[in-house]
């Protein structure tokens, strides 16, 4: 049986390039091999102090700061299957999540600790905190790492989106490690031009299928730098971009909007390579300011959840 994982993507990393910085948030600097070490930890609270079993459904609440790639590569890397929760849903709704997934445990940021935890009461067996002094975190310190990450069937499930479709409540896309594993290949090696050196911003919500591939995995599947931005303003993106250097930027329309109206009142633009679009269509006039304003052409792309989420993409 041939085997593979999503967590692959990291301990690959942390192999060939060690040292290399990977993520950023604020003053907080990781290397690929720090964020490799402080995985294996988590995995190995998840198995050994948690009881996390391979398929077994995890829920993942928390916005874009480190605790989310963290604790995204530790499941997977327990065998576990990630069911990320979109934070703008309702504590009934967070319910229905958890419920149609059959989730086993709930690990939730201290920012959603309202409704994930009133929500998960009735539904999984237990919610452990993440971040500074989180119980994943104190437990992670307590326990040596795991060695490798556990083997997975190329068609075994990684994640569960939920999406509402067109009608009903949401449903969940059920996406192999092969399913996202190929389509962050695709996007990382295919799509645009692949640059190691290239430095990203991630400010689109990483439990939503679009930041999970394009921001997270296609970018270390490329072994770039992530810098995270846990909630979208555009004038701190613009300075964020401008002070770390930003090359790549990822947005939905709206974003990009924001992004040309904080311009005109902002002490210096960054000079990016590539931006990309999805999410709904980018009116003309606005790909064409912000390709005078930035640099960078804007290339749009259509996906689903159901598709890992990207489809398609102009590209250069």
């Amino acid at each position: 049986m041939s085997t593979l994982s999503l967590a692959a993507i990291v301990a690959d990393n942390a192999r060939r390039r060690p040292d290399k910085e990977a993520l950023v948030q604020g003053e907080l600097r990781l290397t690929f091999g720090e964020v490799w070490d402080q995985v294996r930890t988590r995995a190995a609270a998840l198995v050994e102090r948690l009881g996390v079993r391979p398929g077994d459904r995890v829920a993942l609440m928390a916005p874009n700061t480190v605790d989310f790639p963290l604790a995204y590569y530790a499941i997977l890397a327990a065998g576990g299957v990630v069911v990320p929760v979109h934070l703008l849903l309702s504590a009934r709704e967070v319910e229905h999540v958890l419920r149609d997934s059959g989730v086993k445990l709930l690990l939730c940021h201290p920012s959603q600790a309202a409704d994930g935890t009133a929500a998960a009461a009735a539904v999984a067996d237990r919610v452990t905190g993440l971040g500074d002094g989180g119980e994943l975190d104190v437990l992670a310190e307590e326990t040596a790492p795991i060695r490798v990450y556990a083997a997975r069937a190329a068609d075994d499930p990684a994640v569960i989106f939920h999406t509402g479709g067109t009608t009903g409540v949401p449903k969940g896309a059920v996406l192999s490690h092969l399913n996202l594993v190929m389509n962050a290949t695709v996007d990382a090696f295919d799509c645009n031009e692949y640059r190691p050196d290239d430095i990203v911003l991630g400010s689109l919500p990483l439990f939503h299928a679009f930041g999970q591939t394009t921001s997270l995995n296609a970018v270390w599947r490329a072994g770039k730098t992530l810098v995270l931005l846990p909630c979208f303003d555009a004038a701190a993106a613009l300075d964020v971009m401008a002070r770390e250097k930003v090359t790549v930027f990822h947005g939905v329309p709206t974003m990009y909007i924001h992004l040309l109206a904080a311009a005109e009142t902002a002490e210096r633009l960054p000079r990016l390579r590539i931006a990309v679009s999805g999410g709904a269509s980018l009116p003309v006039t606005v790909l064409e300011r912000f390709q005078s304003l930035f640099g960078s052409p804007v290339y749009e792309g259509y996906g689903l959840s159901e598709t890992s989420p990207a489809a398609t993409v102009n590209q250069p």
